[in-house]
């Protein structure tokens, strides 16, 4: 009976069953899932973080150090005005970000 692997949520069983299947490995990898990392951190004992974890995380900026052009970028993104000075620009965004946190602290 063959077995059903579901490469984005692998088990302990999942990992022992991988371990000694390196076709099935090669396969979680085609699909995308990063299957060979995940088991090789398994057999040294270690964790890796999922894509979720991954997505969550937000890399911050430092905005003063981007030049206007990037900034109206980010605010163009954001649906945000784009007009004003530097400083008014980053000032902008940071409220932004700011609605941003707090729309998530209510939705929690």
């Amino acid at each position: 009976m063959a077995r059903s692997i579901d490469y984005a949520n692998l088990s302990e069983d999942d990992f022992q069953y991988l371990s000694d299947r390196h076709w099935l490995i090669a396969e979680g990898d085609y699909q995308g899932f990063k299957t060979s990392a995940a088991v090789e951190a398994w057999r040294n004992g270690e964790t890796i973080e999922s894509d979720d974890d991954e997505e969550e995380e937000e890399e911050e900026i430092d905005l003063d150090t981007l030049n206007v052009d990037d900034l109206k970028g980010l605010l163009k993104e954001a649906g945000l005005p784009t007009d004003g000075k530097k400083q008014e620009l980053i000032d902008r965004l940071l409220a932004a970000q700011g609605d941003d946190e707090e729309d998530d602290e209510e939705d929690a």
